[in-house]
């Protein structure tokens, strides 16, 4: 049952518990550069495997609840950061401070924190990077079109975009349920 915890962790990003909608959001990532798409897995895996050295119970593990703050740390260095050797190290550094600061949270907490480490560990991460004088990524402008913006939006929550990949982002919310896919779609406009 651990395994499914990659995906899972994947789709949370989008808070939902779901293999297929984890699979077409990597895919999504994996279109808008095959480095996205490591990152994500690499994340959600890292995410993994942190929450089962803090002897996270299995259950909560499995529902993909320690990968999504992963996913979006080592999403977040790989998009911020131009060596992607250095920025899959630091987000994979930054996925276990994560991971641990979610765990406390669910000791200190009566609500759950969300993706407040993701929040937490981004910024100290990009401030590092920032001190040390870390290259930072190019920011490619992509083409606009028409429906750019609409489709497209969907797949910045994974701090990326394009229009193929938001309508995978989107088909993966279709799949988790039509009001959410709907709802992602009405709020992008």
């Amino acid at each position: 049952h651990l395994l499914r915890a990659v995906p899972t962790g994947i789709s949370q990003v989008y808070l939902q518990e779901s293999i297929p909608t984890g699979v077409l959001f990597l895919v999504a990532l994996l279109l808008s550069g095959p480095q996205n798409a490591l990152a994500a897995l690499l994340g959600s895996t890292a995410g993994l495997l942190t929450a089962l050295a803090l002897r996270v119970p299995p259950d909560r593990i499995s529902q993909g609840l320690f990968g999504f703050n992963g996913t979006l740390v080592v999403l977040g260095a790989v998009t911020s950061f131009r060596s992607l050797g250095l920025a899959l190290l630091v987000g994979t550094v930054g996925t276990v401070l994560a991971t641990a600061l979610a765990r406390v949270a669910d000791f200190f907490l009566t609500v759950p924190a969300r993706t407040a480490p993701f929040v937490i560990t981004y910024w100290l991460t990009t401030y590092l990077g920032h001190r040390m004088g870390w290259e930072a990524a190019s920011t490619a402008s992509s083409a606009h079109g028409d429906y750019s913006g609409l489709f497209g939006s969907a797949a910045e929550v994974f701090l990326v975009s394009g229009v193929l990949p938001g309508l995978l982002v989107l088909a993966g919310l279709l799949v988790s349920g039509w009001r959410l896919a709907v709802a992602a779609l009405c709020a992008s406009a």
